[in-house]
């Protein structure tokens, strides 16, 4: 069983194409559908977030997020680095700990009623995140709060943040969906964000860049991700 804590549940699907997640964007806001406006590349500010998590990612990861940003910069883009700042060096642990708080809480019925059904390992981690007090969550949610204002402020030299989607390729098997450090950026921050596979790595599969955008302006995300992805496709 796995369940989002209530601050941080997120919609997200797979599609074909950039456009194609503005008719689905649609159908869930009932929004009338915008077509996408055609965006040059060399129109987009980019900001090359390498993020806290950076060491975490492979080898390969990092040199193609290297080589994505020179070729956007190749192609007009204004490309620069950005370092989020001092209220991030909390971001991971304070999350962790709003997920904690939220997700224990949330399975009350399950653990009142169907204890023994849960995995050892779900029983495990509820008895320690219980522990988690109300004013340890509040502490949690401030720092997150100001991450956002920080991440805000930061965003207005910038139409996007390009940072990659995943440590590396997708992990064997179906133990794991993998590592999600390069998530939490986008989703604690209740950012838009989309990844587009334009490279492949050591095992053959897709290893893709993350582009994030403001938050509330999904169109506007999406028109710079259609333009990024339209220039990756023509290089290949």
């Amino acid at each position: 069983m796995t369940q989002n804590p209530a601050s941080f549940d997120t919609v997200g699907l797979f599609a074909r194409a950039v456009e194609d997640l503005v008719l689905f964007r649609a159908a869930l806001t009932g929004f009338a559908p915008k077509p996408l406006a055609a965006i040059a590349v060399n129109q987009l500010k980019i900001g090359f977030c390498r993020s806290p998590f950076w060491d975490r990612a492979e080898d390969y990861t990092k040199r193609f997020l290297e080589e994505a940003a020179s070729a956007m910069a190749k192609a007009g883009a204004k490309v620069a680095d950005v370092d989020l700042g001092k209220p991030f060096e909390q971001f991971e642990a304070m999350g962790r700990r709003i997920n904690d708080y939220e997700f224990s809480r949330s399975l009350t019925w399950e653990r009142k009623h169907h204890w023994n059904l849960l995995s050892e390992f779900q029983r495990d981690k509820l008895a320690a995140w219980l522990n988690v007090s109300y004013e340890r969550y509040r502490e949690a949610e401030a720092v997150l709060a100001q991450c956002r204002g920080q991440l805000a402020d930061l965003m207005k030299d910038f139409d996007l943040l390009l940072t990659p989607s995943a440590v590396g390729e997708a992990p064997a098997g179906l133990a794991s969906t993998g590592d999600t450090s390069f998530n939490i950026l986008s989703t604690w921050t209740y950012t838009p964000c989309v990844t587009l596979p334009v490279f492949t790595g050591p095992a053959g599969l897709p290893v893709g860049i993350q582009l994030i955008g403001h938050r509330n302006q999904d169109q506007r995300m999406l028109e710079g991700a259609e333009s990024v992805y339209r220039m990756f496709s023509k290089s290949t």
